[in-house]
């Protein structure tokens, strides 16, 4: 999943043309991140409808294909079979949102059907080659049929007007996921045990937006995060905004989380805008991503990344109409991903966690009536 949450955000670092809220809207957006031996492509919907003026109703549906070539580390592993692998991932949500003079608040239901990232793919995969033919005492393999669903509830207070907002939220995801694999050591015999198939998550945010002048605004937001067999995660992201005169704008970002007992990861982000005439605007934005990798457990076959350091750095052309209630932008760049080696337990999974020069590309359209 790391390696997910990492190419998520360099998707989001690309910005978006609509935001959901209470403006009646639509927008499209199609992406592709393509690499030899995976390609990740996804289309996606949004929409706001208002119910009257002080409440809206935001809904969003997302589809996503992989494809993933499946290659076994050959020493390691040498009764393994290349494979195709495909997937297609499935999900959408749906937000209430009402608003008063000085609050806003949003309840979310969402759900997902499907694998959430090439890498639970193709771990599946090495588990099935291994023990989906059965013949070890204790559990057998089975085909994982990954969902799930969630709720949330935020709450934003614009305590200074136009200038201060503060937004609190809370959510619960559950997950059934493809579990993982081992081979127990019961002293006089072995046995085949399985992992986690349901994870629950709980997950609480605070987030502080600030103008501090005509030119400037910044966001901070810290979120302590809860799944089960895991410890906290705590996480902050901040970012700034900085007009640098007429036509040039600065966006600042960076983030920092860490989860006992070894997990860091941190990102910085820096995107410069110029504006063109009429609507247009260009801009580059590079970002840089380290993290510590995943935590390993004492098995002797692990499926944990090792750390993992990637950079990117993307053009985006973006177009708005005179009145402002239409958009169009394209985005495209490369995407570096550096894993350090594997280790005792990990070698396994070599060609998994191996060095990626990946391309990724975005189209967005939006328009609010």
């Amino acid at each position: 999943m790391k390696a997910a949450w990492s190419i998520l955000g360099i998707l989001a670092a690309g910005g978006g043309l609509a935001e959901a809220g209470m403006i009646p809207g639509w927008s499209a957006t199609a992406e592709g991140f393509l690499t030899g031996d995976i390609r990740i492509m996804s289309a996606e919907s949004r929409g706001t409808l208002a119910l009257k003026p002080e409440a809206s109703l935001d809904w969003g549906l997302q589809a996503l294909r992989q494809e993933v070539e499946y290659r076994p580390n050959r020493p390691i592993d040498p009764f393994g079979e290349e494979t195709e692998l495909e997937d297609i991932l499935l999900e959408g949500h749906m937000a209430l949102v009402a608003k008063s003079s000085r609050w806003e608040h949003r309840a979310t239901l969402s759900g997902y059907t499907g694998f959430r990232s090439y890498t639970a793919l193709w771990i599946d995969e090495y588990y099935r080659q291994q023990y989906g033919n059965g013949g070890l005492p204790g559990v057998a393999y089975e085909d994982p049929d990954p969902y799930g669903y969630g709720l949330e509830w935020s709450s934003r207070l614009e305590w200074k007007p136009a200038s201060a907002f503060l937004t609190f939220s809370a959510a619960y995801l559950l997950d059934r996921v493809a579990p993982g694999y081992e081979i127990e050591d019961l002293g006089s015999s072995f046995e085949l045990v399985r992992g986690e198939t349901r994870l629950h998550t709980w997950t609480g945010a605070m987030i502080l937006e600030s103008v501090l002048n005509s030119f400037s605004r910044t966001r901070h937001s810290i979120r302590v995060t809860k799944t089960t067999s895991r410890e906290v995660r705590w996480s902050w992201n901040g970012a700034l905004n900085l007009a640098l005169g007429n036509h040039w704008i600065a966006r600042t970002e960076g983030a920092f989380a860490k989860e006992d007992p070894r997990f860091e990861a941190w990102s910085v982000r820096q995107a410069l805008e110029f504006e063109l005439s009429d609507g247009w605007a260009v801009s580059v934005t590079a970002r840089y991503y380290e993290d510590t990798g995943q935590i390993e457990s004492a098995n002797l076959v692990s499926s944990a990344a090792p750390a993992l350091d990637t950079r990117s750095i993307f053009l985006t052309l973006r177009q708005s109409s005179p009145d402002g209630e239409s958009g169009f932008s394209i985005s495209v760049g490369p995407y570096l991903s550096h894993y350090a080696p594997t280790g005792l337990g990990t070698e396994r999974f070599a060609g998994l966690y191996r060095d990626r020069d990946w391309w990724w590309g975005r189209v967005a359209f939006s328009k609010s009536y």
